[in-house]
């Protein structure tokens, strides 16, 4: 090695600084890429859980906008029927008792399935959305009494009905408070997932 002047030995150590640098730079190139990946993965898993979010904001709204649809849809039976018993008496007859009978037993099942469904999506927001259902089932059954008297006893029957009527007003006011309490359960519920 001598032999050469020290020449060998220069060359020899710039070699093993070129490969010295060549794998600090392999290395490097490396743990760039497995930051870059996992920065990538991290954000793609961030995107995919904020589209289940959203996802889910939008199953939970359109649930509770059929809940309260079909709530509605119960509430206008009931009203319709109380509403003639209280101000055109003479047109409460056979006829308006089927079709409410019909219009109930459509809009009962499908409110207690759009119920369920929220449930299923969120207990609190079914939690809220109970009590409206509960108090249409209770006029339900007060009509349903006053309605089984109307062949016995039509002006108990009529007078029962015009009191449910003013039930249903009180109702009537109660549903938009509960909508507003009801959506901001759900926006909590939300916010907390």
């Amino acid at each position: 090695m001598q032999l050469l002047g020290g020449r060998l030995d220069t060359v020899m150590n710039q070699a093993i600084i070129a490969l010295l640098g060549a794998a600090i730079g392999s290395a490097s190139a490396i743990a760039g890429s497995v930051i870059t990946n996992i920065v990538a993965i991290r954000n793609e898993n961030s995107r995919q859980k904020e589209s289940r979010h959203a996802a889910y904001v939008a199953a939970l709204r359109k649930e509770a906008a059929t809940a309260f649809s079909e709530i509605y849809a119960e509430f206008s039976a009931i009203e319709q029927i109380c509403w003639f018993a209280k101000n055109i008496p003479v047109e409460v007859n056979s006829d308006m008792v089927r079709r409410y009978y019909a219009a109930i037993e459509a809009t009962d099942p499908r409110m207690m399935a759009a119920l369920a469904t929220v449930a299923g999506l969120n207990v609190p927001l079914h939690d809220e959305l109970r009590p409206i259902s509960r108090a249409l089932q209770r006029l339900d059954d007060e009509v349903g009494e006053a309605l089984r008297m109307l062949p016995t006893d039509r002006d108990l029957a009529i007078s029962s009905l015009a009191a449910c009527h003013a039930n249903l007003v009180e109702l009537d006011e109660l549903i938009p408070k509960k909508i507003a309490e009801v959506m901001r359960t759900a926006e909590r519920s939300i916010e907390g997932q």
